[in-house]
């Protein structure tokens, strides 16, 4: 139940018994809640406990009178904002008036009152009541949805920002719309300097010597909605003009309704992996450079499986001499057992492996 569906809280506060009784006869309603308070200490207590849409205060009582109770709770932060009608018996002149006012009534009501004129002022308070609550009701549930909405753009990036493979979202119209940390590490474009540009126009591509458009992939994304996968190898000129080896893909980006919005391009840097591709080549030709023709001969048979005794044969040699040039071999690459010698030459591509 929301706070502008329960019952409006309205605070009666007299010493006189028989006056209460009217003004709960003529306020009475389904929607309302009457609160009766037969004094101002006991007036100042319940606006302390309750959220009061408006107090009713008789002016004249004894030990607090009215002004006193309102100053009270006028000056309270929690309580001075709500509206307070007083009631009184005396002739309402100039200076009564101001020192209502100023003890912070917002209207009066003259006894005895007119009842029509008694709800019409309680009618309007009650109105602006509810309106302050559903006001109070409908920023709060904003202020809820942007910290959710704050919270789910934050956990996002935050993944965005985490994933290892660069990301180049695009719009309909092949605009660029955003880039996470990792494309702009490779590109060397901040998201904000490409915002706004057609990919095509801001990355360029090439496929071994010639220039490689991506306009096609990204239309046929954009027509079909099936992630297109670029060709490889692929490479990516950067804002300074070195060419940076990738692959990468293409894949629809889809809204609620399952309309496509636009095109994310992911794509990785193969720098790396070239490099290390490289370096390992050059560690396989150095590692087969330490061994003799011999050993390599005597190597690849081991690996294909054959025994000392059948490699001595095939060889025309000793046991004896390939028992040496084996843990030679072993001495050479620092491995300890046949098995692991085993493995070691077919990791580092030392042999053919059918």
């Amino acid at each position: 139940m929301s706070m502008t569906d329960s019952l409006i809280k309205i605070l009666l506060v007299d010493d006189q018994p028989k006056n209460l009784l009217t003004l709960t006869k003529w306020l009475e309603k389904p929607t309302r809640q009457l609160w009766e308070a037969h004094s101002g200490n006991e007036a100042l207590e319940m606006v302390l406990e309750h959220e009061f849409a408006l107090i009713l205060l008789d002016v004249e009582m004894p030990d607090m009178d009215g002004f006193e109770t309102a100053t009270l709770i006028r000056n309270n932060r929690e309580t001075s904002q709500v509206p307070i009608i007083f009631i009184t018996a005396t002739r309402l002149d100039e200076q009564f008036l101001f020192q209502g006012y100023d003890s912070g009534a917002a209207d009066y009501l003259l006894k005895p009152f007119d009842p029509a004129i008694l709800q019409s002022k309680v009618n309007v308070f009650v109105d602006l009541y509810r309106q302050r609550k559903q006001l109070e009701e409908e920023i709060l549930v904003r202020q809820q949805v942007e910290q959710e909405l704050l919270a789910q753009r934050k956990w996002l990036e935050t993944i965005l920002a985490s994933i290892t493979d660069a990301m180049v979202a695009m719009d309909s119209q092949g605009k660029i719309t955003f880039l996470n940390t990792v494309a702009e590490s490779i590109t060397g474009w901040s998201s904000q300097e490409l915002r706004g540009h057609l990919i095509w126009d801001m990355l360029h591509f090439r496929q071994e010597d010639t220039p490689f458009q991506v306009n096609g992939f990204w239309k046929k994304v954009m027509e079909d909605g099936q992630t297109q996968r670029l060709p490889t190898p692929l490479q990516l000129k950067e804002k300074k003009g070195n060419a940076i080896p990738i692959k990468g893909e293409m894949a629809p980006i889809r809204k609620s309704t399952n309309q496509i919005a636009g095109v994310l391009f992911t794509f990785q840097d193969l720098t790396a992996q070239k490099e290390a591709e490289q370096s390992l080549l050059e560690v396989e030709q150095t590692l087969c450079n330490l061994l003799s023709p011999r050993e390599q001969e005597i190597l690849q048979l081991i690996v294909d499986g054959n025994s000392t005794k059948v490699i001595a044969i095939d060889l025309n040699v000793s046991e004896r001499t390939v028992e040496a040039h084996r843990r030679n071999l072993m001495q050479k690459l620092q491995i300890r057992d046949l098995a692991s010698l085993v493995r070691f030459a077919i990791t580092h591509h030392m042999v053919r492996v059918d």
